[in-house]
């Protein structure tokens, strides 16, 4: 599978080219890069009110979790600033 990255990150069609599958090998693939820099990131996740987003947010969780990289997700769906302002003002690596 190729995957497509713009400046607004990986986009694609719900079932076709984003399935979860998918999902976890791009974030396996952001596990590998840090771990290959020996770093332990925690990071904020939130999701949004697309179709089926929570559920790809939690298959993001699983494999960094299971990487042994801290996450912390939101409860509810959150608007991209807010999780902007979570992940710099909580001192997180990523989000």
């Amino acid at each position: 599978m190729k995957f497509v990255f713009g400046t607004d990150g990986w986009r694609d069609i719900i079932a076709d080219g984003f399935t979860f599958e998918n999902v976890r090998v791009v974030s396996q693939a952001v596990c590998d890069y840090h771990r290959a820099r020996n770093l332990s990131p925690r990071i904020a996740l939130g999701y949004d009110t697309r179709f089926l987003s929570d559920l790809f947010a939690e298959n993001v969780a699983l494999v960094a979790a299971g990487n042994g990289i801290q996450v912390t997700m939101s409860h509810s769906f959150v608007p991209t600033p807010a999780l902007a302002y979570e992940t710099y003002s909580g001192g997180y690596d990523g989000g």
